[in-house]
């Protein structure tokens, strides 16, 4: 879930290394492969990967679904899995401001058997949206865009300010 390249940037800049980005949308892969003439990039699933077996030193997962077999499966025997998801508070008050009754995320289910936790950080702070584009941006990125009735967004998208929590996880795996 590569997206339209904003970390796919970072790493490619810090790392200097050959990158290659996945996504579903075709949309945010045209604007990644523009703005990261050094990437490479392919309109593919997680859960199907254009990849050779046992041929990635390193699986970069952001806010995307967890395909450990697929990760597994393309990672060579050294390598390493790191994944941002999102905490139990992630969003809170964006959730309040859509759901009459919102909830809080579950943990991800981990996959213990291909892989092992190095490492983990928990990061978390308040973002305050003063613009309505901005608020309307950040409800984009989210699940929810596409999951929200036309009612309850525009309760959000009326707003004239939103601060909400951001609550996510940085976890590293090594493979089994």
């Amino acid at each position: 879930g590569c997206g339209e390249g904003y970390y796919s940037s970072a790493i490619c800049k810090a790392l200097s290394t050959e990158f290659y980005g996945v996504d579903i949308s075709k949309d945010a892969l045209r604007y990644a492969s523009k703005s990261l003439k050094e990437g490479r990039f392919a309109v593919a699933s997680a859960f199907n990967l254009p990849f050779e077996d046992f041929s990635v030193d390193c699986v970069l997962n952001i806010f995307a679904p967890s395909a450990y077999d697929e990760f597994y499966r393309v990672l060579k025997s050294d390598g390493k899995l790191i994944k941002a998801i999102p905490l139990e508070e992630h969003l809170w008050e964006l959730k309040c401001a859509l759901y009459k009754e919102p909830y809080k995320n579950k943990p991800e289910k981990r996959n213990d058997e291909l892989f092992k936790l190095v490492s983990q950080k928990e990061i978390k702070y308040k973002i305050n949206l003063t613009e309505k584009e901005d608020i309307e941006n950040l409800f984009k990125m989210t699940p929810y865009y596409y999951k929200t009735g036309r009612e309850d967004a525009e309760r959000l998208l009326s707003l004239p300010s939103l601060e909400t929590t951001v609550h996510f996880g940085i976890e590293i795996y090594e493979k089994r």
